[in-house]
């Protein structure tokens, strides 16, 4: 946790009081288990989920000597006033820790949860990406809702979006009862399913940014390798 000035240029490190013309940010650090350019490789990902149309908040790539730290604007502040955020592994108890969710199931629920198609719309906008752009840690804990100023619930931003393999490789939420090989014609079944007449232009949108994936690396200064990998599992 971190307060973050509006250039970027100082940061001031925990949760104290928000200092004048600051606001709250996340910023991650590596695990010794991490590909050392995570960093690059997440802020890459936050650049190409916008260009895909995936609400996201700020983002942003902190550069040191040794390398860069991807940071992310918090959403579940306004100022110093925290916003009632629920996980929607609390809020239908699903477990984290193991494969339990289907989008299908995550589409009803963002359903009767803010009674909102255009709630749904995002949602599907993020099943979308996180296939199709191999990101496979997509478990519960990793989809949340916000209660805003009107007393209503809404599907929070997209958060912890990265290149990840899931459990045996799996996609951690399947897309229409499929975990191993998600594809195009799963997230059709699933826009079909759901009534979203856009969800072709929303499955369009993002099949054309997954397709940029070296433009975006490049602007994050991925790794070469890191590059080449990534690019062969994105599916266009």
């Amino acid at each position: 946790m971190a307060q973050v000035n509006a250039d970027k240029t100082k940061i001031i490190h925990g949760q104290r009081k928000l200092k004048r013309g600051f606001q709250h940010w996340m910023i991650k650090f590596p695990s010794s288990q991490d590909a050392r350019d995570i960093g690059p490789i997440e802020y890459a990902y936050s650049r190409m989920a916008r260009d895909a149309g995936v609400d996201m908040p700020e983002t942003h790539l902190f550069h040191t000597k040794k390398r860069g730290y991807f940071g992310t604007k918090r959403f579940d502040r306004q100022g110093d006033r925290r916003v009632h955020m629920h996980s929607l592994s609390g809020l239908i108890h699903a477990d984290h820790r193991h494969p339990s969710l289907d989008y299908d199931t995550i589409l009803r629920v963002v359903m009767v949860l803010t009674k909102n198609i255009l709630e749904v719309e995002r949602a599907y906008a993020l099943a979308c990406f996180n296939a199709l752009a191999h990101n496979r840690d997509d478990h519960a804990k990793n989809f949340s809702f916000l209660l805003n100023d009107e007393n209503a619930w809404i599907f929070a931003p997209a958060y912890d979006l990265t290149f990840s393999y899931g459990p045996a490789g799996e996609q951690s939420t399947m897309v229409m009862g499929e975990g191993k090989n998600p594809g195009v014609e799963h997230l059709q079944a699933l826009g079909k399913k759901h009534g979203l007449k856009r969800a072709p232009e929303i499955l369009a949108m993002v099949r054309a940014a997954a397709s940029r994936w070296r433009r975006h690396a490049d602007a994050a200064n991925v790794s070469a390798k890191s590059v080449k990998e990534i690019a062969e599992r994105i599916c266009t």
